[in-house]
């Protein structure tokens, strides 16, 4: 895509592909100037205003993103990425009746993509719509059973229904499906919220009784994925469950 840019800077399906990849790769200051330039060449273009949306999203510059998402919107109205993004923000304005409507709207828009779906589960779960949930995870990891993210938001909500021995399955599922890497956050990697980034599978084990095994998973966590807070986390709270509690401090210290 560099490549074909530098043969074509006006290439603006490149860009588009581009400022995605670096958005996706936590390369958010090149994600910037991409969207940026992108702007400059398509301004009333909606993939481009979503783009740029997201992108602000990144930088948690939630007013800016919500008012891209609207001109995005008002560019394309049957374009369901927007709708998602969106969705994002009034999220975070805890306008949950109208995020809920905007996530139906961009699955409705584009109803066989995983991902959608996936955080279409997470909009049902923060709304106490827990059946609701569960079942359209399953139906996310129908449309794409390669990927994790929808075992991961069940692990997570059968954590905090107390169903901790199908929340450790769902979330081994998870790992196994990323290179058996443990999921700390949205295959987007745009919804960077407090309860995705500070879940943790020892929570599981303990309730199951299993501290050692949380203990063991946490570690090999922290190992493969060192400079992520998440696995820290999922490190203390690991010692907490197996009683060492120094050990657990010294880890939440690290954060």
């Amino acid at each position: 895509l560099e490549q074909a840019l530098a043969a074509d800077p006006r290439f603006l399906d490149a860009t588009l592909y581009l400022g995605r990849i670096y958005l996706g790769g936590n390369y958010f200051q090149r994600a910037r100037r991409v969207a940026e330039q992108a702007l400059k060449q398509a301004p009333r273009d909606a993939q481009v205003l979503s783009l740029a949306g997201f992108v602000n999203l990144a930088f948690r510059n939630f007013q800016k993103a919500q008012e891209l998402f609207t001109r995005a919107i008002e560019e394309s109205p049957r374009l369901g990425e927007p709708r998602l993004g969106m969705a994002l923000c009034q999220f975070r304005f805890r306008e949950e009746a109208q995020a809920l409507t905007s996530m139906l709207t961009a699955t409705l828009l584009d109803p066989r993509l995983s991902a959608y779906q996936s955080e279409l589960g997470k909009a049902f779960y923060q709304t106490r719509a827990f059946d609701k949930a569960l079942a359209t995870w399953d139906y996310a990891a129908g449309l794409d059973p390669r990927d994790p993210t929808p075992h991961f938001y069940q692990g997570i909500a059968l954590t905090d229904l107390n169903r901790p021995g199908e929340a450790v399955q769902a979330i081994n599922r998870s790992i196994a499906l990323n290179d058996n890497r443990a999921v700390f956050r949205s295959r987007l990697l745009l919804d960077r919220d407090q309860s995705t980034r500070n879940y943790n599978l020892a929570r599981a084990y303990s309730q199951l009784g299993l501290g050692e095994w949380a203990l063991s998973k946490a570690t090999t966590a922290v190992k493969l994925d060192p400079l992520n807070a998440s696995p820290h986390l999922f490190l203390a709270r690991a010692y907490q469950a197996s009683n060492q509690r120094v050990m657990a401090w010294n880890a939440e210290s690290l954060l």
